[in-house]
C-alpha cells in the first residue's frame, strides 16, 4: 500500500513539474515575436494567453494554433501545422515533416 501510495505521489508530482516547466516556456502575451529559421524563413508569432492560443504569420500564410501539453518547451498545434519553441529556439512542422528548423528568436 506504501508503495503505491508513492508511486501515485511521484507521478502527480512528475505531471505537475511538467505542466509548470510548459507555462514557463510561453512567450509574454500581445508582443509580436519573430523567429529567423536556418533556411532563412521568418515566422512572426503573437501569443495570447485568455485562450492559450497564438497566431503564426509564416510567408503569405496565418495560422491559429492552440497551446497542447509538452514535456519539454511550448507546443501549439491545430491538428496540421505544430510551432514548437523551447527557450530562444523553434521549429515548424506541417502534416508531419519539419519545414523549418533551427529557427531563434530574434531580439
Amino acid at each position: 500500500m506504501k508503495s503505491t501510495r508513492k508511486i501515485l505521489f511521484a507521478v502527480a508530482a512528475a505531471a505537475v513539474l511538467c505542466l509548470a516547466l510548459a507555462a514557463c516556456e510561453r512567450r509574454p502575451v500581445g508582443k509580436v515575436h519573430v523567429f529567423r529559421c536556418a533556411d532563412g524563413a521568418t515566422v512572426k508569432a503573437i501569443f495570447t494567453e485568455a485562450d492559450e492560443t497564438m497566431t503564426m504569420y509564416l510567408g503569405d500564410k496565418t495560422y491559429k494554433l492552440k497551446h497542447v501539453p509538452s514535456a519539454s518547451g511550448a507546443k501549439y498545434t491545430d491538428g496540421k501545422v505544430v510551432f514548437w519553441n523551447r527557450g530562444k529556439g523553434a521549429y515548424i512542422q506541417i502534416d508531419g515533416e519539419v519545414v523549418h528548423d533551427g529557427c531563434t528568436l530574434l531580439e
